[in-house]
């Protein structure tokens, strides 16, 4: 079983959210710590569910089921997206910011 792929692993869209969930969260890390935790904690689950839900909908039986895991998906991108807009509006980033 060591090289057993599953059929999810093969999809380029799952192995993309498993990349754009690798990167957020190396990004998160960089973050200060106790400064907007529920919001930092809120984006490191709506990216990783992502992948999450690409990989269930895939092993579901019928493609319907699957398709409503996609929208599923779909809705967590739209999550970190709408995140991603917060952090940039709070001017919040990994790097260090310069005091004026």
């Amino acid at each position: 079983m060591n090289n057993y792929i599953f059929p999810f692993e093969k999809l380029d869209v799952y192995q993309m959210a498993v990349d754009l969930a690798e990167q957020i969260l190396l990004l998160l890390e960089q973050f200060p710590e106790n400064k907007h935790f529920r919001l930092i904690s809120q984006m490191e689950s709506a990216v990783v569910s992502v992948a999450q839900n690409i990989a269930e909908g895939k092993g579901r039986q019928y493609k319907k089921e699957f398709i409503q895991f996609l929208y599923i998906a779909q809705g967590s991108i739209f999550e970190v997206v709408t995140l991603t807009e917060i952090f940039r509006r709070k001017k919040l980033s990994a790097k260090k910011r310069q005091c004026k």
